[in-house]
């Protein structure tokens, strides 16, 4: 599932790199739908340390660090997929019924408007 939602926000903001932050406020909208087994804090951290080690775990991403300029000492969490990872999204989702499928484009599509 998170393979699926990493490639639907980027083929939504035609960037390759997805923000952490934007990743798991999706993630807390889908396990209302479908359970992931997450337990997302209201407090800080709002990342489960679950999710934060599958996201780390996830074959086919590519994780980094995006600092701000002009010396701004805040830094924004991103994953990526390589190609091959775009290839596995792609063929999860064919396989998915077209139910889940239109869910999924609209929480991905909800969060990605805010």
């Amino acid at each position: 599932m998170l393979l699926v939602v990493v490639y639907l926000f980027s083929q939504y903001t035609r960037k390759e790199e997805v923000s952490r932050a934007e990743l798991v406020d999706c993630l807390r909208k889908v396990q209302k739908e479908f359970p992931l087994g997450y337990e997302f804090p209201e407090k800080l951290p709002y990342v489960p340390i679950e999710l934060d080690s599958d996201l780390d775990d996830l074959w086919f991403q590519k994780g980094y660090l995006r600092h701000y300029r002009y010396g701004s000492p805040l830094a924004k969490n991103f994953v990526a997929l390589w190609p091959l990872g775009r290839g596995c999204a792609k063929k999860i989702i064919a396989t998915l019924s077209l139910e889940i499928t239109e869910i999924l484009n609209r929480l991905v599509k909800a969060v990605i408007k805010k």
